[in-house]
């Protein structure tokens, strides 16, 4: 499942709006330089430009129904680095100017790992055709190796600048959708999922449970040992409950003391006999040293005419039937 930050979905804008440039750009170039080919009858090469302005038009037409912006950046530069290679072997030497501008390019559009490849596998090919070429340049060997050399230099910098703001943005989006307490998920990341779910189970009817619980008299808890034992605990129930769930579950922390967990591929029977096994795990634990606590929970499964705030309704009916009966409890709507 992918869930986009505003982070995620900015930094994605300014790859589509620089791809739909290079696409403009790339339009443009080829209808200067088909005539030039055709001019000097270079067959092949007229045919090549003649298909990539072809296809470059139809991607920028229907670039908005494309969802992965790597595969336009991979049309957009393999066909460039083909044509770049096919004018180095040819001699011209203008296109040492060009391979200075590859690697930046194609770890801004293609990311850390695909960037790595491709630099890679270009970098090798124009050292391979410009030393097999070596005669029909004016440059020495020299001048060709410390191209080559910056080439180098300029691939390794791009690499560093590419890993850090790739790691750096990971961090950023995990530190967005975690809770710092308990290190779970929180409820800003909670509302992206369930929404996500209820829009898959309306598409594939791929049925979800939601179980909201909290903890019982949490507040006496708090007064009684303090809050700094209060975190301890709501850390500690945070962990317990983990261990009770599938990797395909997840927990978030939605209030104060308040967590929910999503269970796909459950209907509200299953996810009550889970609940029941985490309440029952709870009330037997000791926390803090050897503290007791209990919690509270309500289960609700996604139906047709339920949306995210009726599923969400119907769980929280339910907690509080929990709680208004004696606590300790798990009531289903």
């Amino acid at each position: 499942m992918d869930q986009k930050s505003s982070l995620d979905d900015y930094l994605g804008n300014i790859i589509y709006n620089f791809l739909s440039f290079l696409l403009l750009l790339i339009i443009f170039s080829m209808l200067i330089i088909i005539p030039i080919s055709i001019e000097k009858n270079h067959v092949f090469l007229s045919i090549f430009q003649v298909c990539y302005l072809f296809v470059a038009g139809l991607i920028f037409v229907y670039r908005k129904k494309i969802k992965s912006r790597k595969m336009i950046g991979i049309f957009i530069l393999l066909p460039s680095y083909a044509l770049t290679l096919f004018a180095l072997f040819n001699g011209n030497q203008d296109t040492f100017h060009w391979i200075y501008i590859f690697p930046v390019v194609t770890f801004f559009l293609l990311g850390y790992r695909t960037g790595l490849i491709v630099n890679t596998v270009f970098y090798i090919a124009t050292g391979y055709i410009a030393f097999i070429s070596l005669d029909k340049f004016s440059d020495s060997y020299t001048s060709l190796t410390v191209i080559l050399l910056s080439q180098f230099l300029i691939i390794a910098l791009s690499m560093l600048i590419t890993y850090t703001r790739e790691k750096i943005q990971r961090l950023l989006h995990k530190n967005m959708i975690t809770d710092s307490l308990t290190n779970i998920h929180n409820r800003q990341h909670f509302t992206s999922c369930i929404k996500y779910f209820v829009e898959n189970f309306h598409r594939y009817r791929d049925i979800f449970s939601l179980v909201l619980f909290d903890i019982d008299k949490f507040k006496d808890f708090n007064d009684t040992y303090g809050h700094n034992e209060g975190d301890k605990l709501l850390n500690e129930i945070s962990i317990l409950v983990k261990t009770h769930l599938r990797n395909s579950d997840q927990i978030f922390r939605v209030g104060g003391e308040e967590f929910a967990i999503l269970l796909p591929h459950m209907n509200k029977e299953k996810s009550f006999i889970i609940a029941e096994r985490i309440r029952e795990s709870v009330e037997k634990h000791s926390f803090c040293g050897n503290k007791k606590s209990t919690i509270s929970m309500g289960v609700s499964e996604a139906l047709p005419e339920l949306t995210v705030e009726k599923i969400y309704c119907q769980a929280d009916t339910a907690l509080y039937s929990a709680k208004n009966s004696g606590r300790n409890q798990t009531c289903i709507s």
